[in-house]
């Protein structure tokens, strides 16, 4: 995916996650987006058990719940993928 596409799916979202992860990408932080889709369904229970086990630990991830629950409503094959800060941050 070329990254006006993905910068133009962000800023579309208009939430607080979305939001940063824009910033990151104008700011030349790196990303990257998988090649295949998978089914929702499996998405949904591996991020949800990462979900778990964050809180089990203390963490309470950004974005994370509402990210879980967007993919198991959205029911549909998705593409995962990553924005990272050049600084790792």
């Amino acid at each position: 995916m070329e990254q006006h596409v993905l910068e133009a799916l962000l800023g579309a979202d208009g939430g607080e996650v979305a939001g940063k992860a824009l910033a990151v990408l104008r700011g030349g932080g790196g990303y990257w987006v998988g090649d295949r889709a998978q089914p929702a369904g499996r998405h949904a229970g591996v991020y949800g058990q990462r979900l778990r086990r964050m809180r089990k630990y203390g963490i309470e991830p950004l974005g994370l719940e509402a990210a879980v629950q967007a993919v198991r409503a959205y029911g549909r094959p998705v593409r995962t993928g990553m924005v990272d800060a050049a600084d790792r941050s």
